[in-house]
């Protein structure tokens, strides 16, 4: 009865600790060549995924492709089957001219609000996506501004959402796509992370790492859609 006894305890405290375990905040880092000491100031677990041509570990991506882009991505692959409840993207800078306060106070102060949270200040640049007369056009602040971007950035973003994303959120109609915050940095839920499959991810990771559009442009599609991806896959998701 006492060995039986120590089993049910012992199954009670792994199970106790997987649970405590799935709650966690997990904050996923993009660093390129910042300082990072700064993170010692956080109360949640974290992961610094780096970007050098020459190391072989496990969280490294070898090529500077896509930015913070590329890292998100490889993080949700190389845990989809140990997703925390919630997973915080972020930049290594600790404050920048986007989000000014510390983004180790705002981590520390998180309570869950939801499957997508942008760290981003919201007085900086809004970012919005439209599909118009057939070419996706970027607009900023409540529509007042064009976007100075080349034509052929938004040619490009729109055989991108065709190859990519058409086959989940359907093919692109007249209007408004997404609107969001800039510049990459939020915090999401492994809820709408898995509204997606695994494959949606993968397409999206190999094609950042194939492809010949540069970082500044192939980022910048999907800082525009995080957003899109994940709060509005429910209602789009095929």
């Amino acid at each position: 009865m006492i060995l039986l006894g120590c089993i049910l305890f012992l199954v009670i405290i792994f199970v106790f600790i997987l649970v405590w375990r799935r709650k966690q905040l997990v904050v996923v880092v993009s660093k390129y060549k910042e300082d990072t000491g700064w993170l010692e100031k956080l109360k949640h677990p974290y992961v610094v995924y780096t970007k050098n041509e020459n190391d072989t570990s496990k969280y490294n991506i070898n090529k500077n492709k896509g930015n913070e882009a590329s890292v998100y991505l490889k993080y949700i692959l190389d845990h989809w089957d140990s997703l925390p409840d919630h997973v915080a993207f972020i930049h290594a800078h600790e404050s920048d001219w986007h989000h000014k306060e510390s983004m180790a106070d705002k981590l520390n102060s998180f309570r869950e609000r939801g499957d997508y949270i942008n760290l981003n200040d919201t007085d900086c640049v809004t970012n919005i996506v439209k599909y118009e007369g057939g070419r996706i056009r970027i607009y900023f602040n409540n529509e007042r501004t064009l976007s100075t971007e080349p034509e052929s950035t938004f040619d490009h973003m729109k055989t991108w959402y065709v190859n990519t994303m058409e086959n989940h959120f359907g093919k692109l109609q007249e209007g408004h796509l997404v609107t969001d915050t800039c510049c990459a940095q939020f915090i999401t839920s492994r809820r709408a992370i898995r509204r997606l499959p695994r494959e949606f991810y993968e397409r999206h990771y190999n094609w950042l790492m194939t492809t010949e559009i540069e970082n500044y442009t192939c980022s910048r599609f999907y800082e525009w859609t995080w957003k899109m991806i994940f709060k509005n896959a429910t209602v789009l998701y095929k």
